[in-house]
């Protein structure tokens, strides 16, 4: 019996190991390709001046947060012993403890509830929208997503610390009770109550285009005057779901691993972060990184356009013929009749 418990727990360490070496792979993969991808995205908003509206500032801000991410997914040499001191401390912190990933990770999930509020006011208040949401202030928002995601991480600094040569997690001065209490406020904070606003608001936002959809057939006046409010309104439905399937995609990638996390801080599962199971949840949340840039290409007409501003040496007609875009060795030169949604 004891021999056979003792090769039970031998393939157990095997699997164990493999899982986490199949997961450094994928790590690498989702990494280079989300380095590639988010890179696109920031140098198309670089590149074309046209598509820097409110919305598309905090659409690049996400792929700011995960070319950083997907940056920091690399795999880097760290030391096996370090000397105690204040250096050490700060290593263990920031480095070793993957702080800024974590930090761009909040980023992420603030960057979406300000986005989907964006949404929400240019749909249901969109006189409203005009005042609130200037390119300024909405700088200032983001600068704002920054500080909260850095915030939100401050509890590292007591999670992770220099122990003999070193570095080790573990709450320091804190018991079962106190550990638990952070966790879920943190759960709540960072996880939950962002995803509740953003289903909420999602919500009314959908709403509030169906009402506007009901009221714009039955207020239709001339054919170009409701050609015209169609395609504004249709351009906002696009917009709206393509940000829908990022919270979604986002949701479905992240809730898994912050729930079992949750579930290991409370008690209630006491190998989640060394186990197989732990290791693939934490892959999936990984690959959220590299997929936002490719439901831009797909989903977003400004993007598309972008690619072709920088990448082409073509001249382009954009569908309808609502827009003129003329390009020579990767730059545009002129462009007439754009809407702004």
């Amino acid at each position: 019996m004891m021999h056979n418990y003792s090769n039970e727990s031998d393939n157990s360490t095997l699997r164990f190991v493999d899982a986490v070496e199949l997961v450094e792979i994928f790590k690498i993969i989702f990494a280079v390709v989300g380095i590639v991808d988010n890179f696109l995205i920031c140098l198309i908003f670089i590149r074309v001046r046209k598509i820097r509206t409110v919305t598309n500032y905090f659409i690049v801000n996400l792929a700011v947060a995960d070319l950083i991410g997907s940056l920091l997914l690399m795999p880097f040499p760290f030391p096996t012993n370090i000397g105690p001191g204040l250096f050490s401390e700060a290593y263990c912190q920031v480095i070793w403890s993957n702080l800024l990933f974590w930090i761009t990770i909040k980023a992420s999930i603030f960057n979406l509830v300000a986005v989907t509020i964006e949404r929400y006011y240019a749909i249901v208040y969109p006189i409203s929208h005009q005042i609130r949401f200037t390119k300024k202030k909405v700088k200032i928002a983001i600068a704002c997503v920054w500080c909260a995601a850095f915030l939100s991480n401050i509890f590292i600094i007591y999670h992770v610390h220099y122990w003999d040569g070193r570095c080790v997690t573990g709450w320091l001065d804190t018991g079962k009770n106190s550990r638990a209490a952070i966790a879920v406020f943190l759960f709540l904070l960072t996880f939950f109550i962002p995803v509740f606003i953003i289903i909420v608001a999602y919500s009314r936002i959908v709403a509030s285009l169906k009402k506007q959809s009901q009221s714009l057939n039955g207020q239709m006046t001339g054919v170009r005057r409701g050609n015209c409010s169609q395609s504004i309104l249709h351009a906002r439905e696009n917009v709206v779901k393509m940000l829908m399937l990022v919270v979604v995609v986002f949701i479905v990638c992240w809730a898994p691993d912050q729930c079992f996390y949750l579930a290991y801080n409370l008690g209630l599962s006491s190998n989640y972060v060394s186990s197989t199971l732990g290791e693939f949840l934490v892959l999936l949340a990984y690959c959220n990184s590299c997929i936002n840039p490719i439901i831009y290409a797909l989903k977003n007409k400004q993007f598309q356009r972008g690619f072709h501003v920088v990448f082409s040496t073509k001249k382009r007609v954009s569908p309808g013929n609502t827009s003129m875009w003329t390009v020579t060795a990767g730059r545009k030169i002129e462009q007439s009749g754009t809407a702004s949604v």
